[in-house]
């Protein structure tokens, strides 16, 4: 069976940055959705999550990111959206 995809967006954020970690200590495939390229997207890449750069309000840019095929999840914690 193929592995999920957990897509996290928010993910160079605080709460964002700590559930990607989480998944990818417990050896879960994670695909972090971030604004930019920056020093904070580099060291998720690093870490081992697939960096997407995408603007949540979008959705050209977010149709265009690598599809969650079979099983995935997707895990929010933008702020922009929460206020």
């Amino acid at each position: 069976m193929t592995k999920p995809v957990f897509l996290v967006t928010g993910a160079t954020g605080k709460t964002g940055s700590a559930v990607v970690q989480q998944l990818l200590e417990q050896g879960q495939r994670t695909r972090a959705v971030v604004r930019r390229h920056d020093a904070r997207s580099e060291r998720l890449r690093q870490a081992g999550a697939e960096i997407v750069v995408a603007d949540l309000f979008d959705p050209e840019q977010l149709l265009a990111a690598p599809p969650c095929r079979a099983r995935s999840a997707l895990i929010t914690a933008p702020r922009s959206i929460l206020s």
